[in-house]
């Protein structure tokens, strides 16, 4: 997908600025034990460490184990360590996104808000929802926060949710045709939330809002160009939870040469903003939500030569 593919390349090309080697592991989405095969293919590599972006800890603990035997340091991005879901502590070093969402849970919960605070404002405090809650742990917390924003308009209700796992997003896949069947037995709702791009896109999600005909608020994804331009077509609302996945893949590899040299993670400044009609939208079509911010220089100019 390509919310994670963005990232990882730009790891990767971070890491070539540092004089890191640097390679990529596809989970596949998780089908077939895809996601335990790629950290297993990681540490086959015999790496110094390794990233786990988007897949929280407790869908890959046994390999991770066998990572921390081998003397491999760990570190997730958007990923919940195993000590957040009952378990052990078993990432070493914390991505910590921004001075106000260090760890992923709280990265996670401020998507969540600003995504139902976006809804109650477009719907006039009169929203009533579809959901959409993943599985994984870390979508939940997401939910939690999402739901729990809501609760606090009086006017606003959860109507109903679709449940999904990931396999569940491919086209014409488990989830689309849920959630098509929860539009139609539901015509008073006036707001969807979807939780990420490909939700919005790929899996169908604005073209079967479309597709209703009822005149909905549609809210969430992260900004990958696909759901942008269908922000500029009207097929969207809005991105809320659009950030610089460029960013996060520097962001990480900044953090983990950190760690690895013995410092701290620090605040990377890693945050979200809101793409609609009217605001933030990237001037050409194609594009994804790019940051105004020129973090490469920044890094760049903070890390040593390797000329």
């Amino acid at each position: 997908m390509p919310d994670c593919a963005v990232p990882a390349n730009a790891a990767k090309e971070a890491a070539e600025k540092l004089g890191i080697r640097f390679s990529i592991a596809d989970g596949k989405q998780g089908v077939g034990g895809g996601n335990e095969a790629a950290v297993r293919t990681a540490l086959a590599a015999q790496p110094t460490a390794i990233i786990i972006h988007g897949i929280s800890c407790s869908e890959v603990e046994a390999p991770i184990r066998e990572a921390r035997e081998a003397g491999v340091h760990v570190m997730g991005v958007e990923a919940l360590d195993c000590s957040d879901t009952g378990g052990d502590d078993l990432f070493d070093f914390e991505m910590n996104y921004a001075d106000t969402a260090p760890t992923s849970a709280d990265y996670f919960r401020t998507w969540g808000r600003l995504s139902a605070e976006y809804i109650i404002a477009a719907t006039d405090g009169k929203a009533q929802v579809v959901n959409n809650v993943g599985a994984d742990p870390l979508q939940q917390i997401l939910n939690d926060s999402f739901v729990e924003t809501i609760g606090e308009c009086s006017g606003c209700e959860i109507i109903d949710t679709v449940d999904y796992t990931t396999p569940d997003l491919a086209p014409e896949g488990s989830w689309i045709q849920q959630f098509r069947a929860t539009l139609a037995k539901n015509p008073s709702t006036t707001a969807v939330f979807f939780p990420f791009d490909v939700q919005i896109a790929s899996a169908g999600g604005a073209q079967a809002v479309r597709e209703s005909g009822l005149n909905l608020v549609t809210a969430g994804g992260s900004g990958q160009s696909t759901a942008i331009d269908m922000v500029r077509d009207g097929l969207v609302t809005a991105i809320t939870g659009s950030h610089s996945a460029e960013w996060l893949g520097w962001a990480a590899i900044d953090n983990v040469n950190r760690a690895l040299s013995g410092q701290p993670t620090v605040p990377q400044g890693v945050g979200f903003r809101v793409v609609d009609s009217t605001h933030n939208l990237p001037e050409q079509p194609g594009n994804g939500y790019t940051t105004p911010i020129d973090f490469k220089s920044a890094y760049e100019a903070a890390w040593p030569s390797n000329n």
